[in-house]
Protein backbone atom coordinates (compact mmCIF):
# COMPACT_ATOMS: atom_id res chain seq x y z
CA UNK A 1 0.00 0.00 0.00
CA UNK A 2 0.83 3.69 -1.15
CA UNK A 3 1.87 6.20 1.72
CA UNK A 4 -0.40 9.42 1.29
CA UNK A 5 -0.26 12.94 2.92
CA UNK A 6 -2.91 15.97 2.00
CA UNK A 7 -3.27 19.10 3.42
CA UNK A 8 -6.77 19.26 4.62
CA UNK A 9 -8.36 22.61 3.66
CA UNK A 10 -8.63 22.95 7.75
CA UNK A 11 -4.97 23.31 7.68
CA UNK A 12 -4.89 19.85 8.97
CA UNK A 13 -2.39 17.34 7.99
CA UNK A 14 -3.90 14.11 6.28
CA UNK A 15 -1.88 10.63 6.28
CA UNK A 16 -1.84 7.38 5.47
CA UNK A 17 1.24 5.52 5.93
CA UNK A 18 2.35 2.04 4.23
CA UNK A 19 0.49 -0.07 6.22
CA UNK A 20 -3.03 1.58 6.56
CA UNK A 21 -2.50 3.70 9.15
CA UNK A 22 -4.16 7.19 9.25
CA UNK A 23 -3.48 9.82 11.47
CA UNK A 24 -4.54 13.50 11.30
CA UNK A 25 -1.74 16.16 12.18
CA UNK A 26 -3.46 19.23 13.93
CA UNK A 27 -1.38 22.67 14.31
CA UNK A 28 -1.46 23.67 17.80
CA UNK A 29 0.84 26.69 18.62
CA UNK A 30 2.58 24.85 21.30
CA UNK A 31 3.07 21.59 19.66
CA UNK A 32 1.62 19.70 16.49
CA UNK A 33 -0.49 16.45 17.23
CA UNK A 34 -1.70 13.35 15.71
CA UNK A 35 -4.81 11.24 16.06
CA UNK A 36 -5.07 7.89 14.48
CA UNK A 37 -8.28 7.68 12.54
CA UNK A 38 -10.19 4.08 12.15
CA UNK A 39 -11.73 3.49 8.56
CA UNK A 40 -15.18 5.32 9.07
CA UNK A 41 -13.16 8.23 10.99
CA UNK A 42 -10.97 8.53 7.75
CA UNK A 43 -14.30 8.38 5.67
CA UNK A 44 -16.07 11.30 7.10
CA UNK A 45 -12.80 13.56 7.61
CA UNK A 46 -12.29 12.75 3.58
CA UNK A 47 -16.47 14.02 3.09
CA UNK A 48 -16.13 16.55 4.83
CA UNK A 49 -13.15 18.39 3.78
CA UNK A 50 -13.99 17.50 -0.05
CA UNK A 51 -17.73 19.41 0.61
CA UNK A 52 -15.87 21.93 1.78
CA UNK A 53 -13.66 22.76 -0.50
CA UNK A 54 -16.80 21.76 -3.17
CA UNK A 55 -18.18 24.78 -1.32
CA UNK A 56 -15.38 26.99 -1.69
CA UNK A 57 -15.30 26.29 -5.67
CA UNK A 58 -19.28 26.82 -5.75
CA UNK A 59 -18.80 30.07 -4.05
CA UNK A 60 -16.03 31.42 -6.20
CA UNK A 61 -17.55 30.40 -9.84
CA UNK A 62 -20.81 32.78 -8.51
Amino acid sequence: MEGINIKLSTGTKFTRDEVGICVITIKNKEQDFGITLDEAETVEVLVSDILKQQDKIDEYER
